[in-house]
């Protein structure tokens, strides 16, 4: 589940579909069958209009999925999620919190209160004008976050992160608390490393 935080309100996130916010026709899995041709495998290209090379290719691919060491994908948030999360308060001066995101190779930042509590999110872009850098963090931060539970599918997650075009999500605990965060690199290092393309085209 994904829900909006910000100024003590929570709110259910309302999932769009995906491709209608910039206008583009999503294909159905119809379209996609009709479009496709079949061909036996290992045919040449001639006739087929099969390159041998996409022929190796997938051949390739089949091989690597029926290996019985590889890998079971990862399917939930909390299975790839970066734990624990490094924060910062809403009085820690822009600068600091530069340096910060510099020194550790982050580009966002949770921005949590003294009780452990979500406050915002500030990202490398929101500091980068200099005036920012002499502000503190609660006059820069985005408040209103959207955040997923650590049990929430990666399909799920990556495909919000899509259509709001954000570069990471918090993982909330039952008590509202950081447990971990879900950035675009682990999404990314999951499909390279553990799941199987059909994974994520259905």
């Amino acid at each position: 589940m994904l829900i909006w935080v910000g100024g003590g309100i929570r709110e259910p996130y309302e999932p769009r579909e995906v491709g209608r916010r910039r206008g583009v026709r999503p294909v159905s899995a119809r379209a996609r069958a009709s479009d496709a041709t079949t061909h036996p495998a290992g045919t040449a290209t001639g006739g087929s209009g099969r390159h041998p090379a996409a022929s190796a290719g997938e051949q390739a691919y089949r091989r690597s999925t029926e290996l019985s060491t590889s890998p079971e994908p990862a399917l939930l948030a909390h299975q790839i999620m970066s734990s624990p999360v490094v924060t910062t308060s809403p009085d820690v001066a822009g600068h600091d919190a530069a340096r910060l995101m510099h020194e550790r190779g982050f580009h966002h930042l949770p921005v949590v209160s003294s009780s452990g509590e979500l406050l915002g999110m500030v990202s490398d872009r929101d500091l980068l004008p200099a005036a920012a850098t002499d502000r503190v963090i609660g006059e820069i931060m985005a408040d209103r976050v959207l955040t997923a539970s650590p049990e929430a599918t990666i399909r799920q997650v990556a495909r919000v992160m899509m259509e709001e075009c954000v570069g990471s999500i918090p993982l909330l605990d039952e008590r509202h608390r950081i447990a971990g965060i879900l950035t675009r690199s682990d999404v990314l290092r999951c499909i390279v490393n553990h799941a199987p393309v059909d994974l994520w085209v259905r």
